[in-house]
């Protein structure tokens, strides 16, 4: 019997310049990947910057919109021009520290017109008064002494809107209270743009003025660089003002905060000017670790209540 025949496979290996090309080829992938991905990750880290960039200045802007809305809200406004409408001022005198004694203005009679809040919400604040004759006339209420009277000391030149008064009577409809809450707004050069803003509001709606938590300012700081944010200061230019921006972070070039003002409406009556304020607030930024990354935001808000002056 026969063997078998025996088949035989013969492998071999790879060649060396197989090996070669392939490990070329390896690498040359490894590179792309590897680029790939720190471009991925690079990409990542300025969307991140750019993110936060736009997250703290978006948040300024809520702020500012928020806090320039709600400017002028008074806790006794509608107490007061319900009293104007239904109660006419009866003085003892014309000049001076007189007193006002309330009375109806349908019967004449006394009427107890400045009980509850308005006993100390009143104290301090600007009467306006617009006699028959005359023109406008301001008083400083000093106190209510009781329900139906005011202590008033009338202003006497050369203040603003000086007395004496040319009667002693004012009618409904003719006088009311000056809001003490409202906005300071002081535009440089152009006197409607400005880089600080102040504004006041009655937080708690109790009708009290109180600077020291009812006030907030924004204003651009030149030093750092930066948005300063103050609770209680009324001067853009002293006190204590705090940054609102983190200067070690994002930078607020020179004109990078910039506050318009405009008045969309405004009625004058008798030297009662009335307006409906609006205002533009633009605010621009730059990463400090890579000013290629820039932010600009905007925004445009009305004063929600009409300021007298």
């Amino acid at each position: 019997m026969k063997t078998p025949l025996r088949m035989h496979i013969h492998q071999r290996g790879l060649s060396l310049v197989e090996l070669m090309v392939a490990l070329v080829a390896g690498l040359l992938l490894a590179g792309v990947g590897t680029s790939l991905l720190v471009n991925s990750l690079s990409a990542d880290t300025t969307n991140m910057r750019y993110t936060r960039l736009n997250q703290d200045l978006r948040s300024v802007l809520n702020s500012m919109t928020h806090d320039i809305a709600r400017a002028g809200q008074w806790g006794l406004a509608d107490q007061v021009v319900h009293l104007s409408k239904t109660t006419e001022l009866s003085f003892s005198g014309d000049s001076g520290t007189v007193t006002a004694t309330g009375l109806d203005s349908e019967t004449s009679s006394t009427k107890n017109a400045f009980a509850g809040a308005l006993a100390n919400g009143l104290v301090d604040l600007t009467l306006f008064m617009l006699p028959s004759t005359g023109t406008r006339i301001d008083g400083t209420i000093e106190s209510v002494p009781d329900a139906d009277t005011l202590s008033v000391t009338i202003n006497a030149s050369p203040a603003a809107n000086p007395g004496p008064l040319p009667e002693t009577r004012i009618y409904a409809q003719s006088w009311t209270v000056l809001n003490p809450f409202g906005v300071i707004f002081p535009g440089s050069a152009d006197p409607d743009v400005g880089s600080c803003i102040i504004v006041s509001y009655d937080l708690n709606g109790d009708g009290l003025y109180d600077d020291d938590h009812e006030t907030f300012g924004y204003r651009y700081d030149a030093t750092d660089k930066a948005i300063r944010i103050s609770t209680g200061e009324t001067s853009c230019t002293s006190g204590d003002w705090y940054n609102l921006t983190d200067p070690d972070f994002v930078e607020i070039p020179a004109g990078g905060f910039q506050v318009t003002r405009i008045r969309t409406a405004a009625t004058a009556s008798n030297q009662l000017v009335g307006s409906v304020d609006e205002y533009l607030i633009s605010i621009s930024g730059t990463l400090k670790s890579d000013t290629a990354v820039t932010r600009s935001l905007s925004a445009a808000v009305k004063v929600r209540n009409n300021a007298f002056h």
